[in-house]
């Protein structure tokens, strides 16, 4: 029913507001929140840390799945100048 109305899924609209927030906080560079990754040998500069927990309620709650998903972003993606340009990008390579 989803694709006969042409509306994607709750899941990948929570996961792309996820990655246009985590645009935004890295725009403001954070430093306090995200740790850069140090070691650029893969991918673009613009890695973070995903701080290690035991704990299941941190693990799923924003920082992390949000520092995960903006991770695995193409590198395309990342550097954009504007959250326009950012969606727009977003939904040519993720469609």
């Amino acid at each position: 029913m989803m694709n006969t109305l042409g509306s994607t899924t709750l899941e990948s609209r929570r996961q792309t507001a996820k990655v246009v927030m985590m645009y935004r906080i890295v725009d403001i560079n954070a430093r306090s929140v995200l740790i850069p990754a140090g070691v650029h040998s893969r991918g673009y500069a613009n890695r973070y840390i995903v701080s290690f927990t035991t704990v299941n309620v941190h693990q799923i709650s924003f920082s992390p799945t949000g520092i995960r998903l903006w991770n695995g972003l193409q590198e395309q993606v990342v550097p954009s100048p504007s959250i326009d340009v950012f969606m727009t990008r977003m939904g040519e390579l993720y469609k």
